[in-house]
């Protein structure tokens, strides 16, 4: 193995990110959605109420306002969310998940389980737990501001 300072895990990191999102999208194809409108969807069934502003979900799928309103039509469209007015501000628009919207989450969570299973196939258990804990380290270390 090389020397760790010779080790670049940012190609290591994209190869396996871009492998994950293609093994997504082809699971969830068959339930009509993409990857980032089942990030859209899991994001309103974890929020009360099944029910988030827009401009909260730009802020947690870290994209822009034409993004978010382009995702939430196509899931409009498919009857995976409903756009409502705010009761006490009528220019918050409020995306909420449908009963399909929250069914198509739990056969999402089914293909996140088998593709996470298949990521981890190749470790121990106690490599596994490593790996995870070392993620999530990483992942807040890039949440830090830059110097």
């Amino acid at each position: 193995m090389p020397p760790l300072d010779e080790i670049r895990g940012v190609p290591l990191i994209k190869q396996i990110d871009e492998a994950l999102e293609r093994e997504v999208n082809n699971r969830v194809r068959a339930q009509g959605v993409t990857l980032a409108q089942l990030q859209l969807l899991l994001k309103l069934r974890a929020a009360e109420n099944g029910v988030l502003p827009f401009k909260e979900l730009e802020r947690r799928c870290s994209v822009s306002q034409a993004t978010i309103t382009g995702i939430v039509r196509r899931l409009k469209e498919k009857k995976l969310v409903e756009v409502i007015g705010d009761a006490t501000d009528g220019r918050v628009k409020l995306a909420q998940i449908t009963a399909a919207g929250i069914a198509a989450c739990d056969d999402a969570h089914e293909h996140m389980d088998a593709i996470e299973r298949r990521l981890l196939s190749g470790l121990t258990d106690i490599e596994a737990r490593l790996f995870l804990e070392l993620l999530r380290k990483v992942g807040g270390a890039m949440k830090q501001p830059t110097d």
